[in-house]
Order: structure tokens, then C-alpha cells, then sequence
């Protein structure tokens, strides 16, 4: 079987994409290396709770999830290397039946919305409509997303269907890489929701200067920093998609990435204000009660 004169851009696509990857990971080790300390000092060393758990997912399944999708890029890269070499498919160049690494990126951006979600609620003190109203739009997002990603054929073609259909047009294993990655405009669509409810709260505070809440500013600073993050990256994932399909894989890395890093810095800066606030309120009913001590004592003193 003749090769196609295509590969050759494919696996131009895939080296990008690996290096892409390794971009990606390396955001996310320097960003860990960084907040390393405020991680065991307000995070394990705190009690246990939601938000520890929501901390840990967020941050090493990000991680995680990041290194899977690299090893997969790499077998990929492997295989498509050894058809262009050989000319055909032999029974060991099989990729899975089912993209995995694609589900758990979807996985690990639910996860930073449910943080998001929390953190509106919170802003906007615990309106339970506007909390229904987020959850039912959260399902709907999930559900459209996997319904697209369903359709974009990344199921259970194998490299040998696919042989078939690279005669015709130039595809990959998983079409995937051969189209816009339309499951991801749902999560843009819920995201600039969310990120329209936060600066409402901004701008609706700024004229009257009410951030004497240390904790609310950081929720609502954290916030919109995180939501153009990550606006930023799905808009450089889209748009390379949408310009050349072949290097999709440029920006889904980052997109893993920012998750990995904003969605662990909005839990960790909101429990570092926290604890921090928690200290000084205990140090200073310290310096109280030593205060009324010293003086309840002086005061015996002089009268005997």
C-alpha cells in the first residue's frame, strides 16, 4: 500500500504538539516548585476537608493527565513514524479503542468549574437560583460536550479504519486532529458565563470601594485573572484548530496546563488568605488575654 503524501505534515503536526506537551508540563512543575511551600502549609497541614480534596484532584490529576496525554503523543508519533517507514499498517500499530486522555482533560475541567462555581456562590451570597441555574447549565455543558466529542468520531476507529480513509482526506486515527473541536465551544460558552457573573461583581463594587474583605477581593481578583487565563489559552486552541487542523495539538496542551495551574492557585490563594486572617485574629486574642492577665495580676499586687 503506498504511503500517503500527507504523513510527512502529520507527523510535522505531532512534533509540535510533543513539544507542546513538554511546554505544557514544564508551566506546571515550575508552578508547583513555586507554590510548593504554601501547598504544605495551608493545604496538608490544615484540616481535611472538600476543599482539600478538590485541591488535590485539581492539581495532580491535572498533572497526571498531562503526562498521559504526553506518553500517548509519543506512541502516536511512534506509529505514524513506523506506517511512514513501512508503507502500511502491521497488527501492532493499534492505538486504544477509546481516547482516554481526551475524557480525563474533560474531567479535570469540570473539576476547576465546580471550584468556580462555589466561589459565585459564595459571591453572591449563596443565591440558591443563581446556584440551580449555574448547575443545570454545568449539566448541559457536560452533556453537549461529550454528545460533539462523541460525534467527532474519537470512539473506537482504529488505525486500520482509518488506513482506508486516507486515500480520500487526510486524517489521523482519531478525527480528532482532522477538524474544529467543536466540544470545546460549550465549555468557552459556560465559561464567559461565569467570567460575566464575576466581573459584574467587580464592577459593581469598584464605585462604592467595598473591598474591605480581604478574602472577597482575592475571590474575586483570583477569578477573572483565572477566567483570561484560560480564555486566552482556549482561544489560541481554537484558533489554531480552525487554522490548521494538523497542530489542534499546540493549544489543547495549554489549555491542560492553565487548568492544572489556575485551578490549583484559586483554592490555594483563597486558603492562604484564609489561615493567614485565622493567625492574626488568634495572635491578637493571645496579646488580649495576656494583656487582661498582666493587669488582673498588677492590679492584686498593688492592693496587698
Amino acid at each position: 500500500m503506498d504511503r500517503p503524501e500527507f504523513i510527512p505534515a502529520v507527523i510535522d503536526g505531532m512534533t509540535s504538539g510533543s513539544w507542546a506537551s513538554v511546554a505544557g508540563i514544564a508551566w506546571t512543575l515550575y508552578d508547583h516548585a513555586l507554590t510548593l511551600g504554601d501547598e504544605v502549609n495551608y493545604v496538608w497541614t490544615k484540616p481535611p476537608g472538600w476543599g482539600t480534596l478538590l485541591f488535590f484532584l485539581i492539581r495532580y490529576f491535572g498533572l497526571a493527565s498531562q503526562l498521559s496525554r504526553f506518553v500517548q503523543d509519543v506512541q502516536s508519533y511512534t506509529t505514524v513514524t513506523a506506517i511512514a517507514k513501512i508503507g502500511h499498517i502491521s497488527p501492532g500499530l493499534r492505538p486504544g479503542p477509546v481516547n482516554w486522555v481526551v475524557l480525563c482533560q474533560f474531567a479535570l475541567f469540570y473539576l476547576v468549574e465546580i471550584a468556580l462555581q462555589m466561589r459565585i456562590y459564595a459571591i453572591y451570597m449563596r443565591s440558591r437560583r443563581l446556584a440551580l441555574f449555574n448547575a443545570a447549565l454545568f449539566t448541559a455543558e457536560i452533556g453537549t460536550m461529550l454528545y460533539l466529542w462523541w460525534l467527532s468520531g474519537c470512539r473506537t476507529e482504529t488505525m486500520n479504519d482509518a488506513w482506508g480513509s486516507y486515500r480520500s482526506r487526510p486524517v489521523t486515527a482519531c478525527a480528532e486532529t482532522s477538524g474544529f473541536p467543536w466540544y470545546w465551544v460549550p465549555a468557552a460558552v459556560f465559561e464567559i458565563w461565569l467570567a460575566s457573573l464575576a466581573v459584574y461583581k467587580v464592577i459593581q463594587r469598584i464605585p462604592r470601594e467595598t473591598f474591605k474583605s480581604e478574602i472577597l477581593s482575592v475571590v474575586l481578583k483570583d477569578s477573572v485573572l483565572y477566567f483570561c487565563m484560560i480564555t486566552v489559552v482556549l482561544c489560541i486552541h481554537l484558533i489554531s484548530s480552525s487554522i490548521e487542523p494538523l497542530y489542534f495539538q499546540l493549544g489543547i496542551h495549554f489549555v491542560s496546563a492553565g487548568l492544572t495551574v489556575g485551578g490549583s492557585r484559586l483554592i490555594l490563594h483563597l486558603r492562604r488568605t484564609y489561615y493567614r486572617r485565622l493567625d492574626v485574629t488568634l495572635t491578637l486574642l493571645q496579646s488580649v488575654i495576656v494583656f487582661r492577665e498582666r493587669t488582673i495580676t498588677s492590679f492584686w499586687d498593688v492592693d496587698s
